[in-house]
């Protein structure tokens, strides 16, 4: 509305006529800050405006050219513009989505249309998003984090986070595994900023050799892809965290490498005699 004065201006002359009826042309003018001519010009166009037929029986009736203006069959612009409560209430979510990302002017705007809504509305950000902001303080700081992953406690150095089919992860050194790790935020259950800081992410020592491997997956691609990022070519620099992700996955993956899928099998029957015993 800000960027065309003359259709806010529009919108603002039929209630405000509405609610002055037989109100003086000059009148209007100084009302609205504009000369008379430019009132004329706007009091013809609405002349033409109505809803959607444009028939004689759907168009706005107005009086103006003895220099006082009425109209009639406007009843659908007779209220002043104003935001309905569900209009607000879209605006104060869309605020505190923003507000949660550190926008001060969307906290003030937020508290002025919370005193304008009859009831109570809160935000609540999807699984995803919920530790997000938190993730991007460590990133910056290079603290550590302490989460809770699948009823697991770890602490890792956080490097970054990525958005993969609408899912947010996070790529990591876990200091428990060692390793680098790639977490599911939506799964994070439980996550604090320690105080502490460690290597900044781009200086964390790596293996310098990596291996790939080729995988197919029979089941639960999605949790296959986020263990190892990909469904069919693998990098990895670990071979012992390689057998024990694709142990831990029940099947769901299978290894085509043949001296891979040897020592997994070693690894397997080893585990199932401890049962067997």
């Amino acid at each position: 509305m800000a960027n065309n004065p003359r259709l806010a201006r529009l919108i603002d002359l039929v209630p405000y006529i509405s609610n002055h009826q037989g109100i003086s042309i000059s009148v209007l003018a100084d009302k609205f800050g504009v000369k008379k001519e430019e009132i004329e010009k706007d009091l013809w166009l609405l002349y033409m405006c109505g809803l959607p037929g444009q028939t004689p029986l759907e168009l706005m009736e107005f009086q103006f050219e003895d220099g006082f203006v009425t109209v009639r069959n406007a009843e659908e612009l007779k209220s002043p513009r104003s935001l309905t409560q569900t209009e607000i209430a879209a605006l104060i979510v869309g605020l505190q989505v923003l507000e949660s990302k550190g926008s001060g002017t969307a906290l003030r705007l937020k508290e002025k249309l919370t005193k304008q809504l009859s009831g109570a509305i809160s935000y609540q950000p999807s699984p995803s998003d919920l530790h997000i902001s938190e993730i991007q303080q460590a990133i910056q700081g290079n603290n550590v984090l302490r989460i809770s992953y699948l009823g697991k406690m770890r602490e890792v150095i956080p490097f970054e986070i990525y958005q993969d089919n609408q899912s947010n992860y996070l790529r990591s050194y876990c200091k428990v595994a060692q390793d680098r790790r790639t977490f599911n935020v939506a799964r994070i259950e439980t996550l604090e900023v320690l105080a502490s800081t460690e290597l900044a992410p781009n200086s964390v020592p790596s293996e310098s050799n990596r291996f790939e491997a080729t995988i197919k997956t029979h089941r639960e691609a999605r949790r296959v892809r986020e263990t190892f990022r990909s469904n069919e070519r693998i990098q990895y620099f670990s071979t012992e965290w390689l057998i024990g992700e694709v142990l831990a996955l029940a099947g769901a993956v299978e290894v085509l490498d043949p001296k891979l899928r040897a020592q997994i099998s070693v690894r397997a029957k080893a585990g199932l005699s401890l049962y067997l015993q």
